[in-house]
């Protein structure tokens, strides 16, 4: 994982990051970007009169992701008296990038060109904005992945702190069997988390005091967050109170009569819990959502 935090080559964003640290100065990285010769060789089209109107989003960006690097290669650089450390949450744009980089060299390269082309007025080779769903089934894809690769009881703690998978760039759609196996991983997660809250120490213990406790009408607290796409901070979230047993449309129709997010019809609303979008006619509990979980909602 450490080899994966070294920023890839051959990139235009890695010379940009590359004079950022060195000068250790946003002053040298804005001439730089002033500089139309230097743009015009990574960036074929580029045009030099929209250089200012890009730059503060461009250096923007840049300056986030270097304090982003820096805090993650302090909490990374000895794992072994920091396990129990949780990775920093960066802004959505960042996240993206940051999980990308480390799942993802060539995803992360690729994407970075995009991103930083269309801040350049340069034509994007992806759209950033385009199918949703399909953007949704990547963030359960890319979560699947990282907890094969940290273990569930790592992605659990990333999950729990309500950190959104960003989307990588998979080619294939995702079919059915992907999706289950996602599905499962998270179930799995929720059930150590259980076991861990109430001192079992195995899932069967867990299981077995869940069946005599737990019943379709047993009340919990769930967080609800509305979900930002790729500018700024997302919203606190909020507290909520269903039931085991309630199924999704029951959710977002009572999200929708709390005008949570205002305006927006319960139709168009979307859930999702750990990166999976949630089928309305399912309920809360075969999703294996529990206590105090973060769910996002999304208006389509």
């Amino acid at each position: 994982m450490a080899t994966a935090l070294n920023v890839p080559g051959q990139s235009f964003f890695e010379e940009l990051i590359g004079k950022f640290l060195n000068h250790k100065s946003i002053r040298d990285l804005e001439e730089r970007l002033l500089q139309a010769p230097f743009l015009s060789l990574r960036c074929p089209h580029y045009h030099a009169r929209g250089v200012f109107s890009a730059k503060p989003m461009v250096q923007e960006l840049v300056e986030h992701y270097c304090e982003f690097m820096f805090v993650l290669r302090g909490r990374f650089s000895d794992r072994a008296t920091r396990v129990e450390a949780y990775p920093p949450l960066p802004p959505p744009l960042i996240d993206r990038v940051w999980c990308e980089h480390i799942l993802d060299t060539q995803g992360y390269d690729a994407f970075c060109s995009a991103i930083f082309g269309k801040f350049l007025h340069r034509d994007a080779s992806v759209d950033l904005h385009r199918n949703t769903h399909r953007r949704e089934i990547c963030r359960a894809k890319t979560t699947l992945e990282y907890a094969k690769r940290l273990g569930t009881q790592r992605i659990n703690r990333l999950i729990i702190a309500g950190l959104w998978w960003p989307t990588r760039s998979f080619e294939e759609p995702a079919d059915a069997d992907d999706i289950a196996e996602v599905e499962e991983v998270l179930t799995e997660v929720s059930r150590k988390r259980h076991a861990e809250e109430h001192g079992q120490g195995t899932v069967e213990a867990s299981e077995d005091k869940r069946s005599r406790t737990e019943t379709e009408d047993q009340p919990m607290d769930i967080f609800i967050q509305e979900r930002a796409e790729f500018a700024g901070e997302g919203p606190i979230p909020k507290r909520f109170q269903f039931r085991i047993g309630d199924t999704v449309h029951h959710v977002t129709s009572s999200l929708c009569a709390r005008r949570v997010p205002p305006g927006v019809g319960a139709n168009r609303l979307t859930l999702s819990f750990g990166g999976i979008p949630l089928d309305p006619k399912k309920t809360l509990r075969s999703y294996g959502v529990f206590e105090n979980s973060v769910l996002q909602v999304h208006a389509q």
